[in-house]
């Protein structure tokens, strides 16, 4: 194991009484498992074709079923809607869905009765706090907001959103979602920030 990967395991190691990560865009198998090695509790596939990191769900399953039990799979949608989100998880082999976009509140309760779902809301300036009550079924993530890149930027969150949609939103733990790269998981430097914010 190189000295990168064993500083960002030794880290995240530190880090998992109180908080869980997951790395997003995750598109081969040698990702998954390096994913797996640094601790990740989730990793996301990312099913928006217009995205670099998409993959396509016949080969996810094959890096899904590998994955040991305690990671999770999270398939990652734009604007899909209900029919081709239960199509696209079912052959991927996914039991949690991260929606982003204009997926409505009620289309995302209704899923929420077939699987675990992340509803990503971006941090736009139409964004409202309270707005994440309506996903009363759903685990809410705030996302960063970026004028073009949908599905999941890799960019930093606005923080102060995130804590002010917490008394609205369901309570779970804490999440510190990373977006993978093909250099390296993330920096320490923004890792280690990411935690403290969470």
């Amino acid at each position: 194991m190189s000295d990168a990967m064993a500083f960002h395991r030794n880290a995240l190691q530190l880090l998992m009484n109180a908080t869980q990560i997951k790395i997003c865009g995750v598109a081969n198998a040698n990702d998954a498992r390096a994913c797996v090695e640094l601790g990740a509790d989730m990793i996301g596939f990312n099913f928006y074709p217009p995205s670099p990191r998409y993959i396509e769900p016949t080969i996810a399953r094959g890096i899904v079923d590998a994955l040991p039990a305690r990671t999770s799979a999270v398939a990652v949608f734009v604007d899909a809607d209900s029919a081709e989100i239960r199509k696209v998880a079912k052959t991927a082999g996914v039991r949690c869905v991260q929606l982003h976009g204009h997926t409505t509140p009620e289309s995302c309760n209704e899923l929420a009765r077939e699987f675990r779902v992340i509803r990503a809301l971006s941090t736009d300036t139409q964004f409202e706090p309270e707005h994440t009550a309506a996903f009363a079924e759903c685990d809410v993530l705030i996302d960063a907001y970026h004028p073009e890149l949908r599905g999941g930027t890799g960019q930093t969150c606005d923080w102060s959103a995130a804590r002010a949609a917490m008394p609205a939103s369901r309570c779970v733990p804490p999440t510190c979602s990373i977006w993978w790269t093909t250099r390296a998981a993330c920096s320490g430097s923004r890792t280690a920030s990411s935690v403290r914010h969470a």
